[in-house]
């Protein structure tokens, strides 16, 4: 049966880094698909795109010029004014001003066309909809602009469950739940295949910007202090991506008591280096503060990573399989944080049993391949649905 092709566009500001995340994943993998037609178009921020070399070769994407790239052009407003009524299928991310602009624009060049928003939410509620800590007037017009993007958007989705549940100022039928994930693809392309328990090392790794606010990686050296040193005896923290002076700084301070056990290996950049690290792991922690998911987290429990995060992200529930392949703490508390990891180091079976149920629940969950799929089908029933509708 043929499939008659979407052409599927979505609107980002582009850096390098968002190729392999959601940004890229979705209409890339949505492009592999029969009967989609894919590109992202946007503003330039890297002055060089290495992922559209390799892996993502034939990921089709337009850069635009306009005022934000200082070249005479259309600019992002002008494009989606030219070109919505060539668009099936629109996505953006997140909801604020400007992306409800761009839905209701959308929506008055192309009344038939199809507007996907993924929230990325990092809390249990739309911020840009709630009252409180404006003005009156700011208050009133976010409002009347958020009911009219009510009205006119096709589908939200939502990356965990307590987003997708709590938020109620969507209706129903325009929802979806759509975590992130891994790519399944890319690491058998690189020869990175999942290792058995007993072939990993003792490694804890944390894969985050270091010393940012939100990442809070300094949680994890103070949790140092809280870990019996036999309990550490043989194991290694290593500390992965890119880095503050501050943060390492701080390192260095606490690598003169655990330096035996906590090294930092600066940013990586090749996949591959950075995927085998996921793979010797058996403990991965990420201690932030706030997080719309982590895909870090996904990609370290795909390779059977167990997972200790923050309780009050809304997707820990999500990552952890309620405490099946993880364990959570409360925020701001390193001494619950080294009771955690204590458990774990304590308890070899335990962590074997919960490093085995990780790499199973997030192949089954959380790889990029099955989740564009469910998009797409998503989408396409949607559309059906809207054509055998009856004209009012």
């Amino acid at each position: 049966m043929r499939v008659n092709t979407l052409r599927f566009v979505l609107l980002f500001r582009l850096a390098n880094v968002h190729l392999l995340k959601d940004v890229g994943m979705i209409p890339y993998l949505l492009g592999k698909l029969p009967g989609w037609e894919t590109k992202i178009v946007g503003q330039q921020l890297d002055s060089d795109y290495p992922y559209l070399k390799d892996p993502l070769p034939d990921l089709a994407v337009t850069f635009l010029t306009g005022k934000s790239g200082g070249k005479p052009g259309p600019g992002t407003w002008g494009w989606l004014w030219n070109n919505a009524k060539n668009i099936d299928v629109l996505m953006l991310f997140h909801i604020s001003t400007s992306t409800i602009y761009q839905v209701l624009l959308y929506k008055l060049r192309h009344p038939r066309g199809y507007a996907y928003v993924k929230a990325d939410l990092a809390s249990e509620r739309i911020g840009y909809a709630t009252w409180g800590g404006r003005n009156l007037f700011t208050q009133f017009r976010r409002r009347l602009l958020f009911s009219l993007f009510v009205k006119q958007v096709d589908l939200v989705s939502f990356e965990c469950q307590r987003a997708f549940e709590s938020v109620t100022i969507i209706p129903a039928n325009k929802k979806m739940l759509l975590p992130n994930g891994v790519w399944r693809g890319l690491s058998q392309r690189l020869g990175v295949e999942l290792k058995p328990f007993d072939q990993k090392k003792n490694r804890i790794l944390l894969v985050a910007r270091h010393g940012t606010h939100q990442k809070n990686s300094e949680l994890m050296l103070e949790a140092l202090d809280h870990i019996p040193p036999e309990a550490l005896q043989g194991w290694e923290i290593l500390l992965a991506g890119s880095a503050t002076e501050d943060f390492l700084l701080q390192l260095a301070q606490y690598q003169q008591q655990h330096g035996q056990h906590i090294h930092y290996l600066g940013e990586i950049l090749d996949r591959k280096q950075l995927l085998e690290l996921y793979q010797s792991a058996k403990i991965f922690v990420m201690p932030s503060r706030g997080e719309s998911w982590g895909i870090a987290c996904c990609e370290a429990l795909y390779f059977g990573n167990v997972a200790v995060v923050t309780q009050e992200l809304p997707s820990s529930p999500d990552l952890t399989d309620h405490g099946r392949a993880g364990l959570t703490f409360p925020n701001e508390n390193a001494q619950e944080l080294a009771r955690q990891l204590t458990s774990l180091l304590e308890n070899p079976r335990r962590l074997l049993q919960m490093s085995d149920h990780a790499c199973t629940y997030a192949a089954r969950n959380f790889t990029w391949e099955d989740i564009v799929q469910g998009l797409g089908e998503r989408i396409r029933r949607d559309l059906g649905a809207r054509d055998q509708a009856p004209v009012v």
